[in-house]
C-alpha cells in the first residue's frame, strides 16, 4: 500500500511546456521544506503524477483542506508488467471525477477517452515520451496491436480471454541496456538478428490476427476450436521466445521458468524487455491440471507466481464506495487484494 497526502499546492504562475516539467517544479518545493519526496525513484515518480494532476484537475476552492490518496496493487513493480500504466489510470481517473471533468451522466466512451488522454500525460511525467500504448491496453482493455507512427487498434472483450501465469524472477531487468544490445547488434548486421526481429513482428501480428479472427467468427464458443485456438497460441508463445532467445535479450533466470514450464507441459516466453523481470505461462483450458504442479516448481525455485488473464476488460470505475462498507478508506486498506479485484472485475461503470 502507498498513501500519498497532498496539501494546499498552487501552480498557477508555472506554466508547463510538458507534464514532465512537474519533476522540477516538485523538487522546488522539497527543497523549500513545502512537500517531502520520498528516497525511492518509484514513489518519487508517483508523486510527480499526483501533484501533476492535483495541480491541474482540481480547482483553486477544492484544495483547501488538501487531500489523501491510498493506492493499493497486486503488480511488481518495475518488471514490464505496465505498473506505472496502471497507476496512471487509476489516479487521473479519480481525479478527473472529484475535479468534476467526468460524471455519470457522460457516455462510457466518452469518459473513457477523457481518462486514456490524462492518463498519457501523466505516463509522460514519468516516463518523457511513451508510446501511450500501456495506458490505453490498462483504460480499454480487450487486445491491442501498435505500430509506430500508426493508430492503435484494439479487439473489444467478448468472452475470450486467456489465463498466464505472470513468474517474476526477482532478477532486477535493465530494459535500456537490453535495448541498445539488440540495436548494436541491428547495426552491425549480425547474421540472423534482422530476420528474427521480423520474425517477432510477423509473431505479433499472427497473434493479433487469430484472436481477431477467433473473436469475429464466434468459434471461441465451441470447445474444441478452443482447444485448437490454445494450441497456436503456445505455438507462436514458443517461437517468440525462441527469436527473443536469438537475439539476446533472454536471461538464465528466464530459461529456468521457461525449462519448467516445458516439463509440466506449458510454453512460456519472457515479458518487457528481458534479461530478468517477468516471464509469462500459457495456461491452456485443457491442460489446467499440472497449474499447482508447475507453481510449486517455480516458488521452490524462488520464483514469484501470479495467476491472471489477458484480454479481460480494462478500467472499471465504482462511484458508489459505501455500498461495500460504511467506513470506506478503512476497509479498502484493510481488504484482500483478491477481494478489490473480484469488486472491480463486478462493477466495470456503465453510469
Amino acid at each position: 500500500m502507498f498513501n500519498i497526502g497532498l496539501v494546499r499546492v498552487s501552480t498557477r504562475k508555472t506554466k508547463l511546456e510538458h507534464p514532465g516539467e512537474i519533476e522540477t517544479y516538485a523538487i522546488n518545493l522539497n527543497e523549500k521544506n513545502k512537500i517531502k519526496l520520498p528516497k525511492s525513484a518509484e514513489n518519487s515518480a508517483a508523486i510527480y503524477v499526483a501533484l501533476f494532476l492535483y495541480s491541474s484537475l482540481i480547482p483553486q476552492e477544492m484544495r483547501k483542506s488538501g487531500m489523501k490518496i491510498s493506492i493499493r496493487s497486486s503488480i511488481p513493480i518495475g518488471s514490464g508488467l505496465g505498473s506505472s500504466a496502471a497507476y496512471s489510470s487509476a489516479i487521473s481517473s479519480a481525479f478527473l471525477y472529484f475535479g468534476g471533468h467526468i460524471s455519470k451522466k457522460m457516455s462510457q466512451a466518452e469518459k473513457l477517452e477523457i481518462i486514456n488522454n490524462w492518463a498519457y500525460k501523466s505516463e509522460q511525467v514519468i516516463h518523457g515520451a511513451p508510446s501511450g500504448v500501456d495506458n490505453y491496453t490498462v483504460v480499454h482493455g480487450g487486445f491491442v496491436r501498435y505500430m509506430k507512427n500508426k493508430s492503435i487498434e484494439n479487439i473489444p472483450l467478448k468472452g475470450l480471454d486467456m489465463e498466464f501465469v505472470i513468474v517474476d524472477t526477482n532478477v532486477p531487468k535493465n530494459t535500456k541496456a537490453m535495448v541498445m544490445g539488440v540495436k548494436e547488434r541491428h547495426d552491425k548486421d549480425e547474421p540472423g538478428v534482422r530476420n528474427k526481429i521480423d520474425q517477432i513482428h510477423d509473431i505479433s501480428n499472427s497473434f493479433f490476427d487469430l484472436v481477431s479472427n477467433t473473436i469475429d467468427t464466434n468459434s471461441y464458443k465451441s470447445d474444441s476450436s478452443l482447444n485448437e485456438f490454445d494450441s497456436k497460441i503456445s505455438s507462436l508463445i514458443e517461437h517468440n521466445q525462441n527469436a527473443l532467445r536469438f537475439i539476446g535479450v533472454s536471461h538464465e533466470s528466464l530459461e529456468d521458468v521457461i525449462e519448467i514450464a516445458k516439463k509440466h507441459g506449458y510454453s512460456a516466453k519472457l515479458t518487457g524487455g528481458g534479461g530478468g523481470g517477468c516471464a509469462l505461462i500459457h495456461i491452456p483450458r485443457n491442460k489446467k491440471n499440472n497449474l499447482d504442479k508447475v507453481i510449486n516448481d517455480l516458488e521452490s525455485n524462488g520464483k514469484v507466481c501470479y495467476i491472471t488473464k489477458l484480454g479481460v476488460e480494462g478500467l472499471s470505475l465504482n462511484f458508489e464506495p459505501d455500498s461495500y462498507q460504511e467506513n470506506f478508506e478503512n476497509w479498502f486498506n484493510l481488504a484482500p487484494l483478491n477481494e478489490l479485484q473480484e469488486i472491480a472485475s463486478n462493477v466495470r461503470s456503465t453510469l
